[in-house]
């Protein structure tokens, strides 16, 4: 498996700004880098601050800090603060 790291993900984003996208987030997929629209990121969540629940309004999922999500954020060097 190839190791992607914060450096890349960032030459990823600066490529897709350079050719004239934006409104993407660059995202691990398949094991190879590429973008998804914020649209699918946010939901309908367009207020300031996170509406709680699997809703449609929020995509916001709590999760505990031995859940997959965490260990994989801190994979890839995702500082979490603790």
């Amino acid at each position: 498996m190839i190791e992607y790291s914060q450096q890349n993900m960032g030459q990823k984003q600066w490529n897709l700004h350079l050719n004239g996208k934006f409104g993407v987030l660059t995202v691990l997929k398949n094991g190879k880098l590429d973008s998804v629209p914020l649209e699918d990121v946010v939901g309908e969540n367009k207020k300031i601050g996170a509406v709680s629940g699997n809703t449609k309004e929020s995509n916001l999922r709590r999760v505990t800090m031995d859940d997959d999500l965490v260990k994989t954020a801190r994979n890839i060097g995702i500082s979490l603060g603790d």
